[in-house]
This record gives C-alpha cells, structure tokens and sequence, in this order.
C-alpha cells in the first residue's frame, strides 16, 4: 500500500468519524435546547397566568424532570441516527445477554460503582480544598413529603436515567462509534457520559462508571447489564437519600456502611463467578484502523457541534463557580 492510499484511507475515516460526532454532539446540543425552551415556555404561560407556585412545588419539579430527561435523551438521538447512518435496532442491543457473562459482569458492576463512587468523594474533597464549588442543585428526597415525592422521584433519579441514558449512550453513542474501534468507542462514551452531567461533582464518577458500563454492555452484548448496573446503583443512592430525614445520624451512618460492604460483597461475588471464564474481562479483538487512537480523540471532540457541546458544559460549571461565590 502506498503512502498515498494510507493518507486517502485515514482522511476517509476521519471524515467518517467527525460526521458520526458532530451527529452526537448535535444530538446533546438539541436535547439541551428542548429542555431550555419547555421550561421557559412553562415560565412564561404559567406567570401570566399567576400559576407560579406550581413551578415551585417539588412534585411538579420531579415530573418534569421526568418529562424533559425522556426527550432530551431519545428524540435528538433518534433524529441523529440518520446522518450517522445507523439504525436504532442494530446499536440498541435488547437481546438475551451471552451465555454466562451477564451475573458476573453486572455484580462485578455493581461493586465498582461503589468504588466509583469513592474515587468521586475523593476528587469533590480536592475540589473542596481548592475552592471549587461542586454541587449540582438536585431536587429534594426526602421522605417529609410523604409516599408521592419518594416514589415520584425515585423513578425519576434512578429507574428513567437508568433506561433512557443508557439508550442515549451505551446505545445510540456507544454502537454508532463502535465502527471505529470498540475501545475507542468506550472512551468516548464515557467523555460525554461524565461531560453531560454538567458539574464537577459528578464528572469523575460519571466518567469512571461509563468506562465499565460501555464495557459491559459490549461484552454481554445486550444492554440490559448497563440498565441494570445503572438502575442499581442509583436507587440505592436515591433509596438512602429518601430514609435519610426520617432516621438519625447513626442509622443512617449505618445504612451507608451496610450498603458499601453489600455492594463490595456483590463485587467479589462477581470476581468469583468471572473465575469460570477466564475470558470474561476480555473485549473482542480490535478492528484495524488508520488512525491512532489520539487522532479519533481529535476526530471525536473538534468538531462543530461537540466544541458547542463542551462550551456549554464549561459555562454550566462556571456559572455554579459564580453562583456558589455569590451565595457564600
């Protein structure tokens, strides 16, 4: 091969993969705007109408918190399947996971968030220490409110993230970049996983479980294991927030500690069966490629839309810098 043909190939993969990210960026840009505009259309209809309280009542909150994270995360990637020429049917594997990998994979899953977890604690610690603000302004949990707030949102915190995430990113994202690698494509998602959650808090967290969970899905072949590990993992977060108002200190302390070694325990449970596959932490083999795995990265994130995508991500943390001094 000369090296002219290997530069043709490499700026027609290129072109490939930008195309493919700038769909994806473009698909993150518009679920960000349908959300903008609904709730500054329900500002605007409900003020003029004197129906401002609603807009301040928790369950109203939750349900729309509902309504928008189902939109903003299945119309624009659906929309965006067409110019990254896939089918939703062929990245969105529900099928039956493969023969012995789904128990361990999730269980081992399931421990690693509760690692995750920790190395997030840890970097909010040095966020802290610097003089970074981290908070994310999440809605309230508690049980004060009842049976309807609970319930409301723990489906809207853990069991609708759990699906509709998922099909945005192990899904649409994950299965659209595959063609290109399937390491690469882990990495990624889980870049855009930790990004769109918008604050420092939550990114390295995010970051570090999108990593397993792409990994996950591909290696079961079904995306039910990121569901699953996904869903897991936030109602548990979201269970114990709930409890958290109606037990004391030490109860709850003790809650955490009977989770953390719950979910350490499911962990090695799953090292124990993975014991019987050797294979089981092992992705298929690599595609060939043209291009280095940096030269996707560039490919990846300099384009139009996912420059628009990080740009909006980045004031986002800024104006909770500005909003966190501003309160102090």
């Amino acid at each position: 091969m000369t090296i002219f043909n290997v530069f043709t190939e490499k700026q027609i993969e290129k072109k490939r993969l930008s195309k493919t990210a700038n769909a994806i960026g473009g698909a993150f840009i518009l679920g960000f705007a349908i959300s903008a505009i609904v709730q500054i259309a329900l500002v605007i209809v409900l003020s003029s109408r004197k129906k401002t309280a609603l807009l301040m009542d928790d369950g109203i909150q939750w349900i729309l918190q509902i309504v928008l994270s189902t939109v903003m995360f299945t119309l624009p990637f659906i929309l965006m399947t067409k110019p990254m020429n896939v089918r939703v049917s062929a990245v969105c594997p529900l099928s039956k996971p493969k023969k012995g990998t789904f128990w361990p994979v999730v269980l081992c899953g399931i421990g690693l968030c509760m690692m995750a977890n920790i190395l997030g604690s840890m970097a909010e610690s040095i966020f802290h220490y610097i003089g970074i603000s981290t908070g994310s302004g999440s809605l309230p949990v508690g049980s004060s409110g009842g049976f309807y707030i609970p319930l409301v949102s723990l489906i809207a915190g853990a069991v609708l993230p759990a699906l509709v995430e998922e099909f945005a990113l192990r899904g649409i994202t994950l299965g659209a970049l595959r063609r290109f690698g399937d390491r690469f494509a882990i990495v990624a998602s889980a870049v855009m996983f930790g990004l769109m959650h918008g604050n420092l808090q939550q990114i390295p967290f995010t970051f570090a479980v999108g990593l397993y969970l792409g990994f996950a899905v591909i290696r079961t072949g079904s995306m039910w294991a990121g569901i699953v590990i996904h869903m897991v993992n936030n109602a548990a977060s979201f269970g114990i927030s709930i409890i958290a108002d109606s037990i004391s200190q030490k109860a709850y302390t003790m809650v955490n500690c009977v989770w953390f070694f719950s979910a350490v325990f499911l962990g090695f449970l799953g090292l124990l069966f993975a014991k019987k596959d050797e294979e089981i932490f092992r992705l298929p083999p690599e595609k060939e490629s043209s291009l280095t795995f940096s030269e996707k990265l560039g490919a990846t994130f300099f384009t139009p839309c996912m420059i628009l995508f990080i740009l909006y991500v980045v004031f986002e943390i800024v104006l909770l810098q500005i909003q966190s001094v501003l309160t102090v």
